[in-house]
């Protein structure tokens, strides 16, 4: 080509790409392409050029008060977009996050991978999400677990299986495992109680996320850290990602462990203890921040694309589902999902899952239909003041919220009165069966809903020190009003509840998202009962550790005085009181133990359940002798000796019919 040709060609390629750029200058359309082509948007809208200042913005209001570090991954359209890592793994030796190899504790969010196992056999076959658990367990496993009610695997997706939580058992620290624990051997060593019939209610439920990973063990004759590695981490391309049985005593992948924390009142942060749990595919996978954000990838495959987790697409889509065909008998999860909405007119769905262990936090968010997901890793406690509010306010600041779009609100006269549905309501989360009942329900004020009538369609739902506003769209369905100011609440408020009734009053408050439901208060556990109870127990704990005290000053006063009359009525009454006094001390051990200590055991707290044994029965040994003497020699008794017996024996009782009653008699092993 001579230098003229070249010299035309290059003018003509001047005046085409003028062109073009002229054209889609006076066109909206292209225009408005080029925009969103140049720089997309985060679902809430800002800019991806704008995204690192933003959340630096965002976490250096954090960095060092909420938490001492993160790593924080965004994924969109298959690739990372954003990863950067904040603050320190190690307060003490200042060592920084690196989001790539950086270690955290998933927490929760490793629910994800379990109930995407269970759907990998779902879609081969070798599960039926309806038909009765008991065919995917071994019998002699059946019959030592013994469940009251039978239920599904679609139960166990849907935390819907009954089971009450648990807090013994849950946790073992470092010093307590000496070799790493079965699956099947931390879920045979305790049952929770099934405290609501399966399939009615939901109540998160680490031990039946377990249960459902033993399924998984059973059925595909592999330890589930080996399945989950091999179908899930690697095709995922996780390769710095293990669970419980894989990372115990690895000594290279865990020194890159991000130390856990807490925070004191003070605000000052503290290294928490490593945890190991027996129920480990519910919370105790160990990855980066990158490999979690490969995983969200690979749940997110191009439209049409099954993905690498899955054979075809459609069970991909059936795992974004709800779970159950008639959201009016039970709202449920979307197969193990939470799902959260963002603010479009058609209400994209998101769909998350929070983690907490004892000091870290997690949190995941995809939103499958735009292809896009954050990742937000911490190394402090979930517990720790303003945690919550940070992660929403972070999903809010990249995913925006929006209340799930439902029934239009009516003002139908035929509805029946708000008033019907007020009253005081508890988590169906909570712990049953065992001792550790009564911690729950002295901690009440902390976990109980008020629900007040306003108007005759209007509730208000006060939990804790927020309110949030819900009016009835049908009989005993009422939907969140979004009208009002937007709280921390409300972004975490459920879109919609539905009060179950029985004989006009409530029995369950079912609210959309699945895991959280409500229950009234049972009769046994009513405010009167146990504010009685507590009334008794702190009755016993003055009267025994004081009147024992004053009763040996008097003898030894009376040793003095050399005027001692020690009867036999007297040492019974002694006795009785000593006995009384042993058996507050020992149940006050019991329980300061407990809550000094998360990492107790069934076996660690059977002497006392048994000490309590003894001491009820030496009681009644000692009571009857008592009497016995009584008769024998009344008109030698004193009005003062008696009436210490009277105090001491009608005290003793009330307490141990209270301790009774709140399962202090009970062992779980």
């Amino acid at each position: 080509m001579n230098k003229y040709v070249l010299n035309k060609f290059k003018k003509a390629q001047v005046l085409l790409i003028a062109s073009v750029c002229f054209f889609m200058s006076i066109n909206p359309m292209s225009s408005l392409y080029a925009n969103e082509v140049s720089d997309p948007q985060t679902p809430s809208g800002i800019p991806f050029s704008e995204i690192e200042q933003e959340i630096d913005t965002f976490m250096n209001e954090h960095i060092g008060s909420t938490i001492p570090g993160a790593a924080i991954v965004i994924v969109h359209e298959g690739e990372i977009i954003f990863s950067r890592g904040y603050g320190y793994t190690d307060m003490s030796n200042s060592i920084s996050i690196d989001p790539a190899t950086t270690v955290f504790e998933y927490g929760s969010v490793s629910k994800i991978s379990t109930w995407v196992a269970v759907m990998q056999l779902v879609e081969q076959g070798m599960i039926d999400l309806d038909a009765d658990i008991h065919n995917y367990l071994p019998e002699y496993f059946s019959e030592r677990m013994a469940f009251e009610h039978t239920f599904t695997m679609r139960d166990l997706l849907n935390h819907a299986a009954g089971f009450a939580d648990i807090q013994l058992e849950a946790a073992f620290d470092a010093q307590q495992i000496e070799e790493n624990i079965t699956l099947h051997d931390g879920l045979i060593r305790i049952q929770p109680r099934q405290i609501f019939e399966p399939g009615t209610a939901s109540a998160y439920s680490n031990f039946g996320t377990g249960l459902a990973g033993f399924v998984v063990e059973y059925m595909t004759d592999t330890c589930f850290a080996a399945y989950e590695r091999t179908h899930i981490f690697l095709p995922s391309g996780m390769q710095n990602t293990l669970n419980q049985p894989e990372w115990f005593g690895n000594d290279d992948f865990s020194v890159n462990l991000a130390t856990p924390h807490t925070r004191d009142a003070a605000g000052n942060f503290s290294e928490a203890p490593l945890f190991y749990s027996p129920m480990y595919p519910a919370g105790t996978i160990r990855g980066t921040a990158e490999d979690l954000a490969r995983f969200a990838i690979a749940l997110m495959p191009e439209p049409g694309e099954s993905g690498p987790l899955f054979e075809n697409r459609e069970s991909l889509d059936n795992m974004f589902s709800p779970s159950y065909d008639d959201p009016s008998i039970l709202q449920g999860t979307h197969h193990g999902l939470g799902l959260r909405h963002r603010p479009t007119a058609m209400g994209t769905p998101v769909y998350t899952q929070l983690g907490g262990t004892l000091g870290s936090f997690s949190s995941f968010a995809i939103a499958p239909e735009e292809g896009f997901g954050i990742i937000l890793l911490t190394n402090n406690d979930a517990n720790t003041t303003g945690m919550m509010a940070m992660s929403r306010d972070f999903t809010h600041l990249l995913l925006g919220f929006q209340f799930e779009e439902t029934a239009p609100i009516t003002n139908d006269v035929s509805l029946p009165h708000a008033e019907s549905v007020a009253g005081t309501y508890i988590p169906l989360r909570r712990f049953a069966g065992d001792w550790t009942e009564f911690l729950f329900y002295l901690s009440l004020p902390m976990f109980s809903t008020t629900i007040t009538a306003i108007d005759e369609n209007t509730i208000q739902i006060n939990s804790g020190e927020s309110a949030v506003i819900y009016q009835q769209i049908a009989p005993y369905v009422f939907q969140l009003v979004p009208e009002y100011p937007y709280t921390y609440a409300m972004r975490a408020a459920a879109s919609q509840l539905q009060f179950r009734m029985e004989n006009g009053q409530v029995t369950i408050v079912s609210r959309s998202g699945g895991t959280n439901d409500l229950s009234a208060i049972p009769s046994g556990r009513s405010t009167s009962i146990l504010l009685g109870s507590a009334a008794v127990v702190l009755i016993s704990i003055l009267f025994f550790l004081i009147t024992p005290i004053v009763a040996l000053i008097r003898y030894l006063i009376g040793m003095v005085k050399k005027n001692n009359t020690m009867t036999r009525f007297k040492r019974l009454n002694l006795a009785l009181l000593l006995t009384g006094m042993f058996l507050i001390i020992n149940n006050l051990i019991l329980i300061i133990g407990t809550l000094s200590n998360p990492f107790r055991t069934a076996a660690s707290i059977a002497p006392h359940i048994w000490v309590n044994y003894v001491f009820a029965a030496l009681f009644v040994i000692l009571f009857i002798s008592s009497i016995m003497v009584w008769r024998k020699e009344n008109e030698g008794i004193g009005r003062k000796s008696k009436a210490l017996y009277i105090t001491t024996s009608c005290v003793l009782v009330l307490l141990v019919l209270t301790l009774a009653h709140w399962n202090f008699f009970v062992t779980l092993t």
